[in-house]
């Protein structure tokens, strides 16, 4: 995914415990945190919510099989 176990770390605290959007992420890691070039911080952060999206339905689905008791 192109990003670090600390920045997903990061990011998954501000979007879990912080309750932050895109938007709202990218500020506060803007004035917290230095990064060299703010486009590769917005694209780290696009591309986090890109893939959260993608893989969201899997931590809330489960096939058939997971659900059966024997």
């Amino acid at each position: 995914m192109g990003l670090t176990y600390g920045e997903l770390s990061l990011f998954g605290y501000l979007r879990k415990i912080e309750r932050l959007g895109p938007v709202s992420m990218f500020d506060q890691i803007r004035d917290e945190h230095y990064y060299k070039c703010v486009d590769e911080l917005a694209l780290k952060i696009k591309r986090f919510f890109v893939c959260y999206a993608v893989n969201r339905h899997k931590t809330t689905i489960l096939p058939p099989s997971y659900h059966y008791d024997i």
